[in-house]
This record gives structure tokens, C-alpha cells and sequence, in this order.
């Protein structure tokens, strides 16, 4: 579970030293960060992208992120993420699933749904990349399989690191740091959604942030971390 007896500046300060080290120790165009076009995601594109501004020694200071479109994103994410990635000058890599493998009844099996469309693509981008580090926006307090989450993951088959930059932070900090450094974010949070994915597991939400999340893929979370989801 979050630590509550960090503030919010002290999870920020944690996170950047956290990216600090891989931009020091990693090779930037072998660095991506895995953007769904959440909030989470989009707050770790920002940190990253301050880092790389703020070192001298590298040669760019613009993130590369890769993106898995299933084919079943919503339009207000497409969009969202293509006006940032101008806005931001990101370079994005984007994965995508075989069309013959979309599912007659998307979401009625989330787990082969998620392994067809999800898990499959990004381990083929992530070869083709050639990704030695990929950046996420998991959080603990997200669900509660990630309790024991670590911020940094060796994964195999393929091999890369996956970081956890925020992993402490909850969804009340990504806010306020999204309010305080009037970061852009996707419109479906204005409409009720507080947890985003594809549209056929999507909902908006009135209880807890995945309240809106599909049920049955939300209880299969282990097996799908063991396939390779995040």
C-alpha cells in the first residue's frame, strides 16, 4: 500500500531520482514509456520528459513512448494522445494487434481478449524495439495485486526492466500534480470514467477509481501479470 507518511513533493522528488538514475545509467533511445493515454501514464511521459531536458549530456529531450492500440480504444484517448504528441514532441512507437485476432465478443473473455491484443503486441514491439527499459504508471493502491509490486522489475521472455516510477502515489497525487503543474488529460475523466482501458471493459465510476473496470478481468489480474501484463 502507498506509504502515507510521504507528502506528495517527497513522492515527486523520489519518482524523478528514480528516472534520474536510469537516464544516467541507461541509453535514452533504448527507454520508453508505456502510454495508454491515462493519467498515470501521461504524468510518467512528463516526469521523463523533465528529466531528459534537465541533462545536459543527452541529446534529445524527447521521450519515446509506445502505444498498444487493440483496435478497441476510445476515440477521446486517439485523440487526446495525438494532440500531445505534437504539443510535447514525443516520438511514439505504436503496437498493434492482428485484426484476425479481434475477438467476435470483445470482453466476454478478458483474458484472451488482453493476450491477443495487449500482451502479445507490446512483447513483439518490445523486441522490434529494441526496449531495454520501459517506464509505466502502475501504481499499488490501484488494485490490490499490485501490493507487492516492486519499482524496479526484471521481465523475461523478453528481457527488458520494467520501472514503476510512481508506484507510491495515489490517485489523489497524480491529480494534484496533474492540477498544480496544468498537465493536459483526456476527456473521458470529465464524463465519470476514473480508470481507463478499452471500451468494451470500460465504465464510468461512482464508488472506487477501477469501479468501471471489467469484474472478470479485473479477478484474473495474477494470470495476466503471469502472461506479461503490467
Amino acid at each position: 500500500m502507498p506509504d502515507q507518511s510521504l507528502s506528495l513533493p517527497e513522492k515527486v522528488e523520489r519518482s524523478r531520482e528514480r528516472l534520474q538514475r536510469i537516464a544516467r545509467d541507461k541509453d535514452p533511445s533504448s527507454v520508453y514509456v508505456a502510454w495508454t493515454g491515462g493519467k498515470d501514464s501521461t504524468v510518467v511521459v512528463w516526469l521523463w520528459k523533465t528529466i531528459l531536458r534537465d541533462r545536459s549530456s543527452v541529446s534529445t529531450n524527447m521521450p519515446q513512448v509506445l502505444r498498444v492500440e487493440t483496435g478497441l480504444d476510445f476515440s477521446e484517448i486517439d485523440r487526446f494522445c495525438d494532440s500531445l504528441k505534437e504539443r510535447w514532441a514525443l516520438i511514439e512507437a505504436r503496437a498493434g494487434a492482428d485484426p484476425d485476432k479481434m475477438p467476435a465478443n470483445p470482453g466476454a473473455d478478458p483474458a484472451t481478449c488482453c493476450r491477443d491484443l495487449k500482451i502479445e503486441p507490446l512483447r513483439e514491439a518490445v523486441m522490434s524495439k529494441g526496449v531495454e527499459v520501459l517506464l509505466t504508471g502502475l501504481r499499488r493502491d490501484e488494485h490490490p495485486g499490485r501490493g507487492d509490486r516492486s519499482v524496479f522489475e526484471d521481465r523475461s521472455d523478453p528481457t527488458y526492466l520494467q520501472v514503476n516510477p510512481i508506484l507510491e502515489w495515489t490517485e489523489m497525487d497524480v491529480w494534484s500534480f496533474i492540477l498544480a503543474e496544468s498537465l493536459p488529460y483526456c476527456s473521458l475523466y470529465e464524463q465519470g470514467y476514473r480508470s481507463l482501458d478499452c471500451r468494451p471493459c470500460t465504465e464510468r465510476s461512482e464508488t472506487d477509481e477501477r469501479g468501471g473496470r471489467n469484474r472478470t478481468k479485473e479477478r484474473q489480474m495474477e494470470f495476466l501479470r503471469s502472461l506479461g501484463y503490467f
